[in-house]
């Protein structure tokens, strides 16, 4: 079996707000989720590239149910001859999906004990969350030159 181009080395949650809002209760549907992400390129004296992986949700209204504000750091590796145009392709692609779905065993795991029991994050097709992504973040630059901090719904 043929090894892959992209390694998960490490991950670690820098922000994990899981909570569960009373009110009367929302459709089992987990609603949208806000989806971003920001890669950090290796520097000099490392070969690791860092992922941050975001995802926000906030119950409808009054409505009640799950909230989450969770913010993951994913750092990957890559073999030395993968050219760089490859490496930026592959962090975003890969290492979303990656941390996407560890995201999701957790997210399960939690709020398995919960009121309106196990939420299950649904399975994404991450190509289209990461091309919407580019294209939102390639118009907003060609609008005005500011700083990319918000999201993709889905």
């Amino acid at each position: 079996m043929k090894k892959s181009s992209i390694q998960l080395v490490n991950y670690f949650f820098k922000k994990l707000l899981v909570e569960w809002k009373d009110g009367p209760k929302e459709p089992k549907n987990i609603g949208k989720l806000n989806i971003n992400y920001k890669v950090f390129v290796n520097n000099k004296e490392s070969d690791l590239y860092r992922l941050d992986f975001l995802l926000q949700r906030t119950p409808q209204d009054d409505f009640g149910g799950l909230n989450m504000d969770i913010r993951m750091e994913g750092f990957f590796s890559f073999p030395k001859e993968t050219p760089e145009e490859e490496i930026q392709k592959m962090i975003r692609l890969n290492g979303c999906t990656i941390l996407f779905s560890t995201l999701r065993g957790h997210i399960s795991s939690i709020t398995s004990s919960f009121p309106d029991g196990r939420i299950t994050l649904p399975s994404i097709v991450m190509l289209d969350l990461v091309t919407k992504i580019e294209k939102e973040r390639i118009a907003r630059r060609e609008k005005v030159s500011t700083s990319d901090s918000s999201g993709t719904s889905i």
